[in-house]
């Protein structure tokens, strides 16, 4: 952030980083929109799960 252009340069990262990675894994199928989507960051690599994934492995 920064008291120029406030948190837009955050949002454009936001959009390019999360918005662009989330929109190809559910169209690649790997996560569905039907339950929570879960990110979590691995190795510098942004990686999306349901959430109903994990607590299925769990049981």
């Amino acid at each position: 952030m920064s008291s120029e252009y406030g948190a837009r340069p955050v949002k454009r990262v936001i959009q390019k980083e999360v918005l662009n990675q989330l929109s190809k894994a559910i169209l690649s199928g790997k996560v569905t929109t039907d339950s929570i989507i879960l990110l979590d960051a691995f190795d510098n690599e942004l990686v999306f799960r349901n959430q109903d994934d994990l607590v299925t492995k769990a049981l």
